[in-house]
């Protein structure tokens, strides 16, 4: 099966990628959702991220996109693994890793 990164830059509610990653996850793919810029306002609703979580997805944010929002790690649901540049940047690298980026 695939791997797929997806970067979700937008403001919740307003991107069809989170649906998408719920049908990728669930054709049995591996599925990170990366929120950065206001993407990230989306990590600290658990309902919003239910259906993801449920279809095995990871939902990563941006400790800048965060700090900058004056989000704190705690502000984030539990699940969220924060991460900054260089997991990125490993991501982006990984020939294996398909990247969608909104």
């Amino acid at each position: 099966m695939a791997e797929y990164l997806i970067v979700e830059s937008g403001a919740p509610g307003r991107s069809p990628l989170p649906d998408a990653a719920v049908t990728l996850a669930g054709a049995g793919h591996r599925v990170v959702l990366l929120h950065i810029g206001d993407g990230v306002f989306a990590t600290t609703s658990r309902t919003a991220l239910e259906p993801l979580l449920e279809a095995g997805c990871e939902v990563w944010a941006d400790t800048v996109s965060a700090e900058l929002r004056r989000l704190r790690t705690d502000d984030l649901c539990g699940e969220v693994r924060t991460v900054g540049m260089p997991e990125l940047v490993d991501a982006l690298q990984d020939e294996r890793i398909r990247v969608v980026w909104r």
